[in-house]
């Protein structure tokens, strides 16, 4: 299977899945707005779910799901991301991750990792978008 293919293959079979995780988790994705469909972002498969600040909250907030196809092995790495923006501070962090054949998805185990991700986002805060991260040590 070529490159094209596969990413094909999973935009397809994910998108289903993502319209899934929003049927399941519509209270809590209540506020939440898919913007990028599979669209990609640095060779990885990329769904994002944007909430916009509101008077409540005044942080934009995000969840993400990305794929990594591998086309060789019919599998592909799922990272689950969440972030928070307030005018020029924001924070971006891995919520969780797993590695998946295309033949045994599950599509409960994606929307759980949605889930996560959107809690996580939920979580933040001002103080987050302030927190000092270290750099990695090699």
């Amino acid at each position: 299977m070529s490159v094209d293919q596969a990413f094909t293959e999973w935009v397809e079979t994910v998108r289903p899945v993502t319209q899934y995780a929003l049927k399941r988790e519509s209270d809590l994705l209540s506020g939440y707005v898919l913007i990028t469909d599979g669209g990609d972002r640095h060779g990885a498969l990329e769904w994002v779910f944007y909430s916009e600040a509101t008077a409540d909250d005044p942080l934009d907030r995000l969840a993400a799901i990305g794929v990594i196809p591998h086309p060789e092995a019919g599998s592909a790495d799922f990272e689950f991301w969440f972030g928070g923006r307030s005018g020029d501070r924001y924070v971006r962090r891995l919520a969780s991750y797993f590695y998946i054949e295309h033949k045994s998805m599950d599509w409960d185990t994606i929307a759980d990792g949605l889930k996560d991700a959107v809690l996580q986002a939920n979580s933040v805060n001002e103080e987050d978008l302030n927190a000092f991260i270290p750099a990695l040590s090699w």
